[in-house]
């Protein structure tokens, strides 16, 4: 897979996470909205040639290493996708539901992060 396909993965994602949130359903939104970062980050890593693939600890530990600890993103958005990855296992393991206004935040902060990997890879013409 591509960056722009992992790209489409991430935007899919994000709007379904959309959908679901206005459904009221927190714990589907928490899931997707997770997986729209996530996606996006896979695409950022392979818009400089890093691996993809791997465990979700591997993928965020390398996003945060090559995008978040010196640049070129903020340290903010690697911090999000770890508390999103919390909040992505709160609702589909534990018994009680995120709270809303917990969810609508990361869904609006996965909505950043997306625009953020987007435009760094437009800007890299990959």
């Amino acid at each position: 897979m591509s960056s722009g396909d992992f790209l489409n993965k991430a935007e899919a994602a994000l709007a379904s996470a959309k959908r679901d949130l206005a459904a009221g359903d927190f714990d589907g939104a928490a899931n997707r909205l997770y997986y729209a970062m996530f996606h996006a980050a896979r695409a950022a890593l392979l818009s400089i040639g890093q691996p993809a693939a791997g465990k979700h600890g591997t993928i965020i530990g390398q996003f945060g290493l090559h995008f978040c600890k010196n640049g070129p993103l903020s340290a903010e958005l690697g911090r999000t996708l770890n508390e999103a990855q919390e909040l992505r296992s709160e609702g589909d393991y534990q018994a009680k539901t995120p709270d809303p206004a917990v969810v609508a935040d990361y869904v609006a902060k996965a909505e950043t992060f997306v625009a953020a990997v987007t435009s760094f890879i437009a800007s890299k013409g990959a």
